[in-house]
């Protein structure tokens, strides 16, 4: 789906790519970058960690989330996720991050990747996980 807010959108991405290149990645060699915006229209990122107990590897939107909370708390809302990385395809976040994120998400919020030809492709984040986990 492409975007009415496209230069919005590559800006998000960009700061996603910069993120990537923090990333601790000597296992998977895959570098990845995650952008928040937030409802309020700040900004926040976070690059993967990994770690030699699997387990403990956290997800460039993860890292993301943990900066935004700490820094704006609980009630702060997400607008847009973008996420990127070195593997020159779209770069979905995996099902732990799904669900980490949607309780944050505002209604319509969207995710952002980068398209094999470098333009932004968003979609309805609630679309990346139709029947979530919920505390209701």
């Amino acid at each position: 789906m492409t975007d009415s807010r496209t230069e919005d959108w590559k800006g998000l991405l960009a700061q996603a790519r910069q993120a990537a290149t923090h990333a601790h990645a000597p296992y998977s060699m895959l570098r990845v970058g995650a952008a928040i915006l937030t409802s309020k229209g700040a900004a926040y990122s976070g690059c993967n960690i990994e770690n030699a107990s699997f387990g403990a590897t956290l997800c460039a939107e993860r890292s993301a989330l943990a900066a935004m909370v700490s820094t704006e708390g609980p009630e702060v809302r997400i607008r847009a996720v973008a996420v990127w990385c070195n593997d020159k395809r779209p770069c979905y976040p995996c099902g732990i991050c799904r669900q980490a994120l949607l309780p944050w998400c505002e209604e319509g919020a969207v995710l952002v990747v980068e398209n094999t030809d470098g333009s932004p492709v968003t979609l309805p984040f609630a679309d990346l996980l139709p029947y979530p986990f919920t505390d209701s």
